[in-house]
Parts: structure tokens; C-alpha cells; sequence
């Protein structure tokens, strides 16, 4: 872009000089010759080449609606020549008939050989290099702008009608030198910088086979400290470069080249309504793209740097007729960038065998590339696919249209990043299109293998990327795989959605390849070493979303695979949406899901995989993997489905037991798991290798979990060889609609260990405690609660309440006593709310004085009993301690007491009467009075040694 703004006015100068001589002609002058021109085209027709500007200043003007006639044209032969030829007006033409002795076959036109060149062509005039029926010239025609390194050459197409066509190909920017040491003649200046620029504009047009923009030249005479700048211009509606794939053009071919070598520059700008089109309709199954700053993958070059810019409305590149590519930043070496902004469109428009774009790479195999679509209506858009009749023995055939920002190739890392912003769009669109390869899903890649960096930006009120696939196989995306550090940035009101039409099979195991929409943060698949993978994804802001919508089974994952980390972001108003999540998957894997103030939805039904007919659900920490999830700031969580078993798992699930999971759910946040069968397990399942190891906690006034539907439940280690700890913090609330069971189903115990803490609420129809269950805490149980295991209210010690009906007949109930000095104590209470329906049977009731609680001295003070430690709610709604018909409750438990720092002998607890018993204090252990007394000596011996220095 610099390049072309640079020779600007110098340019137009030109031009504007040679149809104002034009202007000033007789009406009946057509060719007219000024300084170096050989020979004489003044017949209209040379035999051989026509040079102008050799050693000198040289210029031709065709007007009038005359027409030259040349084999071949050389403006600007010498070191010092400078040549221009300009085309004037409706019929004014210059034919090259490309007719060559050449012993290399090459066909040229050389506009700057040596020197300076230019070619203006204006008004309607044309120019033709080479018939399309020549077969030698569809192969080997070459039009240089600048061809040997020092030279400059630049080429005007200006007005309605103007055009310039060849069935060849144009160089713009080139550094040929060969040397009579090397080569055995001189050609170019060794060290030279060439310059190459095109202007097309004003509904001018320009017709090729290929370009390239800004080459490194041949010969052997290079130093290699040769430089090219090539810049290219179509400007204005109507403005027009058609790159047509001709016959000759075997195998996969880059159609348009920006940047091809060591220290070569190329640019390109399509503005103000004009077009580009890339046709490789001539080979519909065969590559045809564009390379910006492209080179072979792993390559070695050095300074390479491309640019293309798409402004301004109905500015476009239409990329069609074959499988469409462009690689933006490939090779070592290479910076590129690719600019669509203000409305320009970047696009296949469906036409010839394939559908247009199918590939775009932002720096890939050792290069940098950067892509930026801004603005509204500004738009880039992948929706071809790999053809099965592609030769290239890479290619993955029959694949969808894919992106990758950021990936790795030959061994050279990849550095890439896109930016949409502003109300710009991306779409990757499969949809009506037949895939039938598992490995060519259509998708995305941001950041790809090993040291490979991607960064993606969607930010912005309408700013989108869109990834839409059929009926056939699903998409994938990757944020962050097999050794790469990928991030995803959606805000300000962008938006990212995933979709297909596919719908999922049953599958015993693991879902088939193409049949479930995968979104995989963080993910290592590879094997090859253990780099670590890593991804990020933040979703922030009003209006900001990410979707994976439609038909198919789809679940986002969170750090999935050996040595892989991802973290998965939704801030401020963000919202995520998708079936199923997974945070935390398979060994040694880490996710983590930060929600501050953000929403999650998981809605739908599972139709295929190892889970079919199955609702939704967000498992932590699975497949041995380690999952956390911190739902906070008021973040709201909805799981919901009309098929069974929706879900939250906490340290493994049903079809990837193992793992270790945790859930924090704080500031007022609200997580709600619905329909039949709901439940939330917190340590569900374990491996042979992986316990299953779940945490979840709630705290923090409003915050909750709820399970809502037929049967709704929480189950706390859910499975042999699973812990589970829930804790319910005060303000803070767990419901279900059926069970909660601790350590127990429901039916039978588990094998598992569960804790189970309630400071807050806790609401369901039923409380199971198993027998490795504990209970806990100083809030309240609205549920019939029947205890197996062992309940320990408070937090050491505490008033925990019941309301409902109370089973305590093969369970332990342990109450703490602990003192506060002075003959002071706190200790533990059940408060029964509901009284109707309490079974002691033969359960255990356990006193237990804490630290040095003294039980004669808790005994004097007259609190021994059962009123101490068992409450009820009178009608009053008042706290009271039990009246004497209750006291018949306790009649067949067992009683008994311990302390820390007593020898308690002789207990007897009555009901009625309370308890006797003897205590005598437990005196220090010897080694622990002798720590003791060498402390004390040591203490002293420090202050004797401490005196003297003191006096000092």
C-alpha cells in the first residue's frame, strides 16, 4: 500500500503528460515517436521486438484508434534507458504476438528490462500479449514489470473500456542478475532494488493467467541482497483484474503470488467498487489461490512481507471455479497481512466445478500473518471443499472449507492472528455440499501445532464468525492443539456460532468421526512429545456469544488430552451456549471454567454416541482429567433437556469415569440442572486407575444449585471408590426435587465416601446418609432425612435443624462440646422442626469434648442432658428444648462419651435424667513433657546469650 501511495502523483503525472500530448496531435496522427525507440514503429508494425528507451529516453503514443503490431515489447532495456508507451482512446490498440527465438521459449513483455518502463493504457484503448488458441504462449508468456534487480516498471489501466490482456501471466516487481562470471552474459545490478507497480482504474481491466507481485528474480549473479517492491491497484467500480487458470496451468497453483522470496515486498489494494476475480474453473478439482507472503511450509527466506487490502462497498475478491485457498504469512520468514474493511468482500460466488474459497491460513510453517475484517458488510467467506479429483498427494480430499490461524507445517511453527470487528463477518459454509472424509470436517483451527501461536478477536455489535456445515459430517474446532497456545476473544456484542444439520447415531463407546460438533479448548491429540497444549476462550459483554446450535450432538471441551490446559472465560454479561461442556478430560489434562458474572446454557438431547437419548450435561473433571469451574458474580448456569438425565458430574462421569472435579458457585450465582431424572453427582464415578473426586461448593447470600423435574436428585459420591464433598454455605441453597444422597442412591450405599455440609438450606423430599456418609453443619434440612452413617452438626460446634422426618435407628449422631473459659461452652444441637415422625431406634449418639472441654465441669453446669443438645420448634415457631414425651424417643440409643484431654469411665446417659460417669485428666505424655522442658531451657540459655549484646 505504501508503494503504491509512494509513485502516485508521479504515475498520474505520467498520464496526464501523455494524453495531453495526445490532445495537441493533428486528428490524423496515430504513432508517435519520441528519443530511443527502435525500430521505427511508425508503419504500425515491427518484426521482432520493439525497444523503447534503450540507453536513454524513449516514448511511444498509439492514438486515434490506431494499432502497433510488435513480436515483443522491452521498455527501459539499458541501466539508464527509460521507456514509455502509452494507448489512447476507443480503438487505439498494441498487439505483442508474443512470437519468440528465444532459446528459453519464454514469451515477454518487459516494461523496465534494465532500466525504467511504463505503460499507460487510457480511454478505452486495449492491449493484447499473446493469442489464448497458443498453446506455448497459455504456458510460457510473461508480462515483467521490472525484470532485472535496479529496474522500475509500472503499468496504467485507466477508463471505461481500457484493458490489457494475455493468456499468460504478469510479474509486477522482479530482480533478476545474472553475471558473465556465472551466467555468461550481464544482466541487472547485483544488490539492485526493482520496483513493479499496477494501476487499474476508472472501469479499466486487466485479463491473466496468474500474478505474482513483488518476485525475487533469477540468475545466477544474485548476492542475495537484492530487493523488490510490487504494488498492485484496482481502484473505482467497474475496475477489474481477472485471473483465469488456462489449460497449461497443471496441478496446484497459486493464481495470485504477493511476496514470493527473500527480501521481496508485494501489496495489493481492490477499493472503491473494484473487483478481483480468481478463476480456476479450467481445473475445478486442482488448487487455485492466493499466497500473500506464501511460501513452501518450513522454508527458509528472509524478509518476505506481503499486504492485501478489500475496501470500501462492493470492493471484492471472488475466489471460484476450483479449490480456493489463501495463505496469509507461510514460510519462514514471511509477514503478511489481509485487510477487508468498510464493506469490500473477500468471497467464492459459487460459480464452476467447487464452490469457491475452501482454505485460509493466517501464518503457517515458520510464518506471520495477521488478518483483519472490519466494518460493516466487510465479509470473508470459506465455503468450498477439497475435490476428490485433487492430484495433490496431501490434500486431504473430499474435507469442508477450513481456517487456520496460527499452524504449524515441516517442522516451522506458525504465528497467526484475525481480528473481526465492527460489525465484520466470516462465514466458513459447507452447507449443500457433500463431505464424506471423517479427517476434513469443515472447521477452524486457532493455533496448531508444536511453538504455534493463534489469536482470534470477534468484538463488536454484528461482528460474527460463522461455521455451518449439512446433513453430512459435523465441524470441529480447535482453540489450542498438539503443542500450540491458541486464544478466542468474543465481545462487545461479537458473536460465534458453530452449527450443523447432522444428526447423530448411536454408537456403543465414543462417537464416530464426523458425527458429533466438537469445540475442543485446549486439546492434544498428538503423542509425538509432550509439549503442552494450551487454549483460552473469553466471552465478555452484552450481547456476546458463544453458540454450537442445531441438529447434531455438540459439546465444548475445556483442556482435553495428555498435557493439555484449557480455560474457558464468560464475563459481564457473555453467554455460552451448547449441549454438553467437559472441563477437565482424560489424564493429566486441566480445565478450568471461570463464569463472573456470565451465562451458560446446555440445552437439548442427545441423539447419538455412547449416551443416546440422554439430555445434556457439564461434567468436571473426567477421564481421570482435573476440572474446575468457578461460577461467580451473580453468573447463572441452565442445564436442561426433555430426554432423562440431564446433569452436572463433579469427578467423573458415566461414560469417562476418573478424575477429579471441583464447582464453586459464590456472589449470588444460580446453577439449575431440569427434566426427568435430573441430578448433580458430586464424585460420580471412578476408573481403575482414578478415583473419582468431587467437590462442590456453594456460598454467599442467593447463590444455589437446584435440580428440578420428575425425580431430581443429588447424589454425593455416587460410586465404589468416589469422595464427594458438597458444602452449603450460610445464605446459600441446594434443592431437589427427590433424593439427596450422601454416600447412598437412594436404595443401597454406594462404596463411596461422601461429606455432605449445609450452613444455608437445603431443600428435597428425601436426605439419605450412607453408611460413609457424613452430615454436617449449622443450617437447615427441609427434607425426611434418614441417617446411616454419621451426622456431627455445626462446625464444630453448631445448630443444625431438621424439618421432616428424622431416621436415626442404624445410624451415629456425634455432638460436640468445646470450651470457651470461664466455665463457658459452646456445643452442639438438632433442632427438630417437624416432630410428627423422629425414629432413634438402637442409632449412637456420641458426646465428644473437645480440646481441654472438661465433662465434669460441662456436667456441674447442669448442661448434661438432652434439652442441651436436642431442640424442637414449639407452635410459636419458637426454639425449645424437648418436652417429656419426646424424651421417649431416645429410650434404645446408644449412648457414649470422650474427650481429649479425660479418661471418661462409667458413662451412663438416661433420657430422662441425663448422664453420671467419672473423668479423671489425662496427664502429658513424658516425651511430650520433656519437649517441653528442653524448650524452656533452650529459651532461657537464648536470653542469658542475649544480655550481653544487649548492654552494648
Amino acid at each position: 500500500m505504501r508503494n503504491i501511495t509512494r509513485f502516485k502523483k508521479s504515475l498520474l503525472a505520467q498520464a496526464l503528460a501523455a494524453m495531453a500530448a495526445a490532445a495537441v496531435l493533428p486528428a490524423q496522427a496515430s504513432i508517435v515517436t519520441g528519443g530511443l525507440v527502435n525500430p521505427d514503429p511508425s508503419s504500425g508494425t515491427v518484426s521482432g521486438a520493439l525497444s523503447i528507451g534503450t540507453t536513454g529516453a524513449g516514448s511511444v503514443a498509439v492514438n486515434a484508434g490506431s494499432g502497433l503490431t510488435a513480436d515483443r515489447l522491452w521498455l527501459g532495456t539499458g541501466t539508464a534507458g527509460d521507456g514509455a508507451l502509452t494507448i489512447t482512446g476507443a480503438g487505439s490498440s498494441f498487439l505483442a504476438t508474443m512470437g519468440s527465438t528465444a532459446a528459453s521459449g519464454l514469451f515477454e513483455v518487459k516494461i523496465g528490462d534494465q532500466g525504467r518502463g511504463n505503460v499507460s493504457i487510457l480511454n478505452g484503448a486495449s492491449f493484447v500479449a499473446g493469442a489464448s488458441s497458443d498453446a506455448n504462449c497459455r504456458l510460457n508468456c510473461r508480462i515483467f514489470l521490472s525484470t532485472g534487480a535496479g529496474s522500475d516498471g509500472s503499468l496504467t489501466v485507466n477508463g471505461t473500456g481500457s484493458s490489457f490482456s494475455t493468456p499468460g501471466g504478469m510479474v509486477v516487481g522482479n530482480a533478476a542478475v545474472f553475471t558473465q562470471a556465472t551466467d555468461g552474459f550481464n544482466f541487472g545490478t547485483p544488490g539492485g532494488a526493482s520496483q513493479g507497480r499496477v494501476r487499474i482504474e476508472a472501469g479499466g481491466a486487466i485479463t491473466t493467467s496468474f500474478v505474482t507481485i513483488g518476485g525475487t528474480g533469477a540468475g545466477l549473479g544474485r548476492t542475495g541482497t537484492e530487493t523488490t517492491n510490487g504494488g498492485v491497484l484496482l481502484d473505482g467500480s467497474g475496475s477489474v483484474w481477472n485471473v483465469l487458470r488456462n489449460t497449461a496451468q497443471t496441478g496446484g497453483w497459486a493464481l495470485v503470488n504477493l511476496g514470493t522470496g527473500s527480501n521481496a515486498t508485494g501489496s495489493l489494494e481492490v477499493r472503491n467498487g473494484a473487483t478481483m476475480r480468481v478463476d480456476g474453473s479450467s481445473a475445478s478439482g486442482e488448487f487455485s489461490g492466493i499466497h500473500v507472503a506464501g511460501r513452501p511450509s518450513g522454508s527458509n527466506n528472509s524478509n518476505v512481507n506481503a499486504s492485501l487490502l478489500i475496501t470500501g462497498p462492493g470492493s471484492r475478491i471472488d475466489v471460484d471455479g476450483g479449490v480456493g485457498f489463501i495463505n496469509v504469512g507461510r514460510g519462514n520468514g514471511t509477514t503478511a497481512s489481509l485487510t477487508i474493511s468498510n464493506g469490500g468482500v473477500m468471497a467464492g460466488s459459487g460459480g464452476g466445478g467447487e464452490r469457491g474459497l475452501a482454505f485460509a491460513t493466517f501464518g503457517a510453517g515458520g510464518g506471520t500473518g495477521s488478518g483483519t475484517i472490519t466494518g460493516t458488510n466487510s465479509l470473508l467467506r470459506l465455503n468450498g471443499r477439497n475435490s476428490a479429483t485433487n492430484s495433490d498427494p496431501t490434500a486431504v480430499l473430499n474435507g469442508g472449507a477450513f481456517l487456520s490461524v496460527g499452524r504449524a507445517g515441516s517442522g516451522s511453527a506458525g504465528h497467526g492472528t484475525l481480528d473481526i470487528s465492527a460489525g465484520g463477518r466470516m462465514q466458513i459454509d459447507t452447507t449443500g455440499l457433500v463431505l464424506t472424509n471423517p479427517n476434513g470436517q469443515t472447521g477452524m483451527y486457532v493455533g496448531f501445532g508444536v511453538g504455534s501461536t493463534g489469536v482470534l478477536n470477534v468484538s463488536g455489535a454484528g461482528s460474527r464468525l460463522d461455521i455451518n456445515a449439512d446433513s453430512g459430517l459435523t465441524p470441529y474446532i480447535a482453540i489450542g492443539r498438539d503443542g500450540a497456545t491458541g486464544s478466542l476473544a468474543i465481545s462487545g456484542g461479537g458473536r460465534v456460532e458453530v452449527s450443523s444439520s447432522h444428526l447423530s447415531v448411536p454408537n456403543p463407546g465414543v462417537y464416530l468421526p464426523g458425527d458429533v460438533l466438537i469445540f475442543d479448548i485446549g486439546r492434544r491429540v498428538s503423542t509425538a512429545d509432550n509439549t503442552l497444549s494450551s487454549g483460552t476462550v473469553t466471552v465478555s459483554g452484552i450481547g456476546s456469544e458463544l453458540a454450537l446450535t442445531g441438529a447434531a450432538d455438540n459439546f465444548i471441551s475445556v483442556g482435553r488430552g495428555n498435557n493439555a490446559t484449557g480455560t474457558l472465560n464468560v464475563n459481564s454479561g457473555g453467554v455460552v451456549r451448547a449441549k454438553s461442556m467437559l472441563v477437565g478430560t482424560e489424564a493429566n489434562a486441566t480445565g478450568v471454567l471461570n463464569m463472573n458474572a456470565g451465562q451458560l446454557v446446555l440445552n437439548g438431547v442427545i441423539n447419538g454416541g455412547p449416551a443416546a437419548s440422554f439430555g445434556t450435561g457439564l461434567g468436571i473433571g473426567r477421564a481421570d482429567g482435573v476440572g474446575i469451574a468457578n461460577i461467580g458474580n451473580g453468573s447463572t448456569v441452565s442445564i436442561s433437556s426433555t430426554s432423562p438425565q440431564s446433569s452436572i458430574s463433579i469427578g467423573g462421569t458415566g461414560s469417562a469415569p476418573g478424575g477429579t472435579g471441583t464447582m464453586n458457585v459464590t456472589g449470588g450465582s444460580t446453577v439449575s440442572v431440569s427434566g426427568p431424572d435430573a441430578f448433580v453427582a458430586v464424585g460420580r464415578s471412578a476408573s481403575a486407575t482414578q478415583a473419582g473426586i468431587g467437590t462442590l461448593s456453594i456460598s454467599g447470600a442467593g447463590s444455589s444449585v437446584s435440580v428440578s423435574g420428575s425425580n431430581g436428585n443429588v447424589r454425593i459420591a455416587a460410586g465404589a471408590n468416589t469422595f464427594g464433598v458438597l458444602n452449603i454455605g450460610a445464605g446459600a441453597s441446594l434443592s431437589a426435587t427427590s433424593l439427596v444422597g450422601v454416600a447412598h442412591n437412594g436404595t443401597a450405599n454406594t462404596g463411596g465416601s461422601g461429606v455432605l455440609v449445609v450452613n444455608g438450606s437445603l431443600n428435597a423430599t428425601t436426605l439419605v446418609n450412607g453408611t460413609a456418609g457424613v452430615l454436617s453443619g449449622s443450617g437447615v434440612i427441609n427434607a425426611n432425612v434418614t441417617n446411616l452413617g454419621t451426622i456431627n452438626p455445626g462446625n464444630s460446634p453448631g445448630r443444625l435443624t431438621l424439618n421432616g422426618a428424622f431416621d436415626n435407628s442404624a445410624g451415629r449422631i456425634v455432638l460436640e462440646v468445646q470450651s470457651l473459659g470461664n466455665g463457658q461452652f459452646a456445643y452442639d444441637e438438632i433442632v427438630f422442626g417437624d416432630t410428627s415422625n423422629i425414629v432413634l431406634g438402637q442409632g449412637a449418639i456420641e458426646f465428644v469434648f473437645l480440646g481441654d472441654a472438661n465433662p465434669l465441669a460441662f456436667l456441674g453446669a447442669g448442661l448434661f442432658d438432652l434439652d442441651t443438645f436436642f431442640k424442637e420448634v414449639n407452635a410459636l415457631g419458637a426454639v425449645v428444648g424437648l418436652d417429656n414425651a419426646h424424651r421417649s424417643w431416645f429410650q434404645s440409643s446408644l449412648f457414649s462419651a470422650s474427650a481429649a484431654a479425660y479418661n471418661i469411665t462409667n458413662f451412663v446417659f438416661d433420657p430422662q435424667s441425663g448422664a453420671s460417669f467419672n473423668a479423671t485428666a489425662i496427664p502429658a505424655p513424658q516425651s511430650l513433657a520433656l519437649a517441653l522442658l528442653a524448650l524452656a531451657l533452650l529459651a532461657a540459655s537464648t536470653r542469658r546469650r542475649a544480655r550481653p549484646s544487649a548492654q552494648h
